[in-house]
């Protein structure tokens, strides 16, 4: 069965945040939708006990649909997603993304990681895009801030 993977790559935001609680059920005022911050009893907002870490994308790469790669070997699950999980914002700037398709909590792996899986993708199999991801990720690594990787199916 193929997976389609797309490659997010950025610099890890601030891991001091904690989640704040938010209502179940939305509202709805002067056309813009959001989901309230729950107050305790004095005014004061509650946490949910979650530590949450901004993922700020720098870059976007769609792979398409691959079958067998190293790629879909590396491990990108976050186990700790109950205590601390990593998102991003979609391209309309207000939904966190933070699972997959399929509803698993990923976390990001160090560039270096995905260039060397990459490497052997692309001594294995012709796909352009595997060299492509390649070239992108060597220059970026090279940058001045390191860069690490969101792999989302």
């Amino acid at each position: 069965m193929s997976t389609n993977i797309k490659l997010y790559i950025g610099i890890l935001g601030d891991t001091a945040s904690k989640e704040v609680a938010r209502s179940k059920e939305p509202v709805i005022d002067n056309n813009q939708i959001y989901f309230p911050v729950i107050k305790d009893s004095k005014g004061l907002v509650t946490y949910t006990g979650k530590k949450k870490t901004y993922f700020s994308v720098d870059a976007f790469l769609s792979i398409g649909n691959i079958w067998e790669a190293n790629l879909l070997n590396l491990d990108i699950i976050n186990n700790q997603a109950d205590t601390h999980y990593y998102y991003f914002y979609s391209s309309d700037g207000n939904t966190e993304i933070s699972t997959t398709s399929d509803g698993q909590s990923v976390r990001p792996i160090h560039i270096s990681q995905v260039i060397e899986a990459l490497e052997e993708d692309v001594k294995n199999d012709d796909y352009p895009w595997f060299k492509w991801a390649l070239e992108l990720l060597k220059s970026m690594r090279e940058e001045y801030c390191e860069h690490y990787v969101m792999i989302m199916s």
